[in-house]
């Protein structure tokens, strides 16, 4: 599947609306919506004045312009047609040829929708607990779109529904997990090194080892990369780990080393169980890939 099925709106200051679209890992913004802000054109006006600047920037050998991406977004009858795009540096650059424009705002703009909706859709679940964690104001709304973003995302990574509805409970198990850590622990909380202990216990590997062994990047969540069997095991071991820590709850202050030692003991007992599944079917649950006959015999 196409990954320009992620389509959306950014909204301006002002209540202008700018199409987007995430391509090659990144937004793309409807040039004619920045260039009708940016000039404060309709939307024919703006089309007619950009064709022109393009023109122009091109003549005078501007490669910002020389070829610009064209993908598909909805116009105003529905469809989707092809319409000239451009990474937020583009668009910036752009915007500094335009005299008067609101070079600012926009900057400011861009910086908002883009950085922070990069964040977002590099790791949706990582978004999600900085909300919890730094107590950040949310609405059941804001929640829902959250979500309408993620499933599009993970759609254009090609996922099926039956992954998507995996990692959606892997979310809500994490999100509770994460809570329930801020509960005992509040500002103590060493979420870092909590969560490489539950990798260590569930999957015999630190988060930095799981996104070597996935060949993702740093910064990417191994769980959006993880096999279905692999993202149902983590959700359960979260889920055990939750239910244990609320044992705590009413105890007067809770030693972080009591909360890191639950967190092995419980994720390491759900990592038995997974590992015997793991050498029943001969695969990486975490990778998908075949276990090597070494693994193999090392169990038996």
């Amino acid at each position: 599947m196409s990954d320009q099925s992620q389509l959306g709106l950014g909204f301006t200051g002002d209540g202008r609306e700018i199409r987007k679209v995430w391509h090659n890992e990144e937004w793309y913004f409807s040039i004619v919506d920045v260039v009708s802000w940016a000039t404060g054109r309709d939307y024919d006006k703006a089309r007619k004045y950009w064709k022109n600047l393009k023109s122009e920037l091109k003549a005078a050998g501007n490669e910002v312009v020389s070829d610009p991406y064209q993908l598909k977004m909805p116009g105003a009858d529905g469809k989707k047609y092809a319409t000239d795009s451009g990474t937020s540096e583009q668009i910036l650059r752009i915007v500094q040829e335009i005299p008067g424009a609101k070079t600012n705002e926009i900057k400011d703009w861009l910086a908002s929708v883009g950085a922070e909706r990069l964040d977002e859709t590099r790791d949706p679940e990582g978004y999600e607990e900085r909300i919890i964690i730094e107590e950040k104001d949310d609405t059941e709304e804001t929640r829902r779109k959250r979500r309408e973003r993620r499933i599009a995302m993970y759609k254009a990574m090609g996922r099926d529904d039956g992954w998507i509805a995996t990692r959606e409970f892997g979310i809500v198990t994490r999100l509770e997990f994460t809570f329930m850590i801020k509960e005992l622990l509040g500002s103590r909380a060493n979420y870092g090194l909590l969560t490489n202990d539950f990798y260590r216990g569930v999957h015999h590997r630190d988060t930095a080892k799981l996104r070597s062994d996935l060949g993702i990047k740093s910064g990417d969540n191994p769980r959006d990369h993880m096999h279905r069997i692999g993202l149902h095991y983590t959700a359960i071991a979260e889920e055990a780990c939750q239910i244990k820590l609320s044992h705590l709850l009413d105890d007067e202050e809770v030693p972080p080393k009591l909360v890191r030692e639950i967190i092995m003991i419980v994720s390491k007992q759900i990592g038995m169980q997974a590992d015997e599944l793991a050498f029943a079917l001969g695969i990486d649950i975490v990778t998908g890939k075949p276990l090597l006959p070494s693994q193999t015999l090392a169990k038996q």
